[in-house]
């Protein structure tokens, strides 16, 4: 069965053209959902360590430890994006 993980990083790539985004794990998926859904405005140090772990899976890059808000956003609204990809292609 086809999971349609090409389509996905097609998609994926043309969104991040100078980063190569790789599809979200099942696990991650489920995990961005239910983030997504609560409508965060502020992240823990256990979300923000998720947050790192799941970016550095999808863009290679390792998140440095921060307090900036708009320096999270920015990786959690790439997130978001991806997320939302992942899912809508999957639908």
């Amino acid at each position: 069965i086809d999971c349609g993980c090409e389509g996905r990083k097609e998609v994926l790539n043309k969104l991040f053209p100078y980063k190569k985004a790789e599809c979200l794990t099942d696990e991650n998926v489920n995990y961005l959902r239910d983030m997504f859904s609560k409508n965060v405005n502020q992240l823990s140090i256990k979300q923000q360590n998720k947050i790192t772990e799941i970016y550095l899976q999808v863009f290679n890059v390792k998140i440095q430890p921060s307090n900036c808000g708009s320096c999270w956003r920015e990786k959690v609204n790439d997130l978001r994006s991806v997320f939302e990809t992942q899912t809508q292609v999957n639908e």
